[in-house]
């Protein structure tokens, strides 16, 4: 009866340890950058995650478990989970997808008229990034790519080198960025806008500085390159000579 009895409870032993052992799930980080696509100004993630009311991201991951998603904050090169918390799988298998959108999902707005302002410039350059396969990873790094097209309005010729203060294509503001050493405009737009500029071409206006006096400027789009993939940046050269 003795010999039952220990054979009973070392078997018990054995299971509890083998069977009750709490798993260990691992949380999900990423680590954004941008990808350089552009041949002129390129901004990096941090400001992108700077702009004013746009620190977040949507993150959606899909495995065997299922299909799930949250919004990430971006602090000091992460990006961290808010409300919710997204896991790798328990069994080490990597994630089938992982996509990142940014803005998150619920901030993207319609194309703004008026870019002029840095954060709404930038929010309009919406990134995205799209993984397959994801092994596990302390942080994971992401290169977010543009969605949209850009307009770089650059002055040349005689003006060359010269900083624009304002342009405007058509009913658009462009933004221009304050930083000395960029002198261009810039103007994002989407699939369908910027097919639209492609067909029809536009009219537009600018302002410079010329020793020490304001001057206007007026241009118009004509021989526009093939409409590329979404996301590449058109360099538009003004010469007014």
């Amino acid at each position: 009866m003795k010999k039952i009895i220990f054979a009973l409870l070392t078997l018990a032993a054995v299971a509890c340890t083998k069977d009750d052992r709490p798993l260990q799930r691992q949380a999900i980080f990423l680590s954004p950058t941008v990808g350089a696509t552009r041949a002129t100004v390129n901004y990096a993630a941090v400001d992108y995650f700077a702009a004013e009311g746009y620190a977040d991201a949507t993150v959606e991951v899909k495995s065997f478990t299922g299909t799930f998603r949250a919004n990430y904050r971006y602090a000091t090169g992460t990006l961290s989970p808010l409300a919710d918390t997204l896991w790798f799988p328990y069994d080490g298998l990597p994630l089938d997808t992982l996509t990142v959108w940014w803005p998150a999902l619920e901030k993207r707005t319609p194309l703004p008229v008026d870019q002029s302002d840095r954060a709404i410039f930038l929010s309009a350059d919406w990134l995205k990034v799209l993984l397959t396969n994801v092994p596990h990873a302390v942080n994971v790094p992401i290169a977010l790519q543009h969605e949209r097209s850009k307009f770089t309005f650059t002055l040349a010729g005689a003006l060359a080198g010269t900083k624009i203060r304002s342009l405007m294509l058509g009913r658009y503001t462009a933004y221009c960025d304050p930083s000395p050493a960029i002198n261009d405009a810039q103007l994002i737009f989407d699939h369908e806008h910027a097919t639209d500029i492609f067909a029809t071409g536009l009219v537009g206006d600018f302002t410079y500085e010329e020793s020490g006096t304001s001057k206007w400027g007026v241009f118009s789009l004509k021989n526009l390159p093939s409409l590329q993939p979404v996301g590449t940046n058109y360099t538009i050269e003004i010469d007014i000579n």
